[in-house]
């Protein structure tokens, strides 16, 4: 659901979004060729299609950061935790900066932890250029959180 909402930016369409990703995917099952990392590149191809559906019906797009939960880092200290809070916070906000293409590559290979050949194939690029363009994008990133 997380990369609905990164899509999407709002958890209840995301929500929406994903059940009608399971339909989809339910309708067009016989049409999977492959095995696990298959399936699961096949459900995320699902997923970005619904959500690309929702944004054209929608008048204007909203780029959000995704509104994360705290993860308990194993921090001692209330300090060490505040600190951790708002790394994640730039974090998320750099993120949120990088051009839709690069903000889903960068999320469908580091949050999703899928291989190049299976972004690849959800996005239509060959895994070079799905490497070229998170490495792009992650140097992006990197530059805007040490300035």
């Amino acid at each position: 659901m997380g990369f609905l909402v990164l899509r999407l930016g709002d958890r209840d369409d995301a929500a929406e979004a994903l059940s009608e990703t399971f339909l989809r995917a339910l309708q067009k099952v016989r049409s999977l060729r492959g095995g696990a990392d298959s399936f699961r590149a096949w459900l995320f191809s699902i997923a970005r299609n619904v959500a690309t559906d929702r944004l054209r019906a929608r008048s204007r797009v909203r780029l959000q950061a995704e509104s994360g939960e705290v993860v308990d880092l194993g921090l001692q200290g209330p300090d060490e935790r505040v600190s951790a809070e708002e790394d994640a916070v730039e974090v998320r906000a750099a993120l949120a900066s990088l051009p839709a293409d690069d903000r889903e590559v960068v999320w469908l290979r580091v949050c999703a932890g899928l291989t190049s050949e299976q972004v690849g194939e959800i996005v239509g690029k060959r895994p070079g250029a799905v490497r070229m363009q998170q490495l792009r994008a992650l140097e992006a990133m990197a530059r805007k959180l040490t300035t």
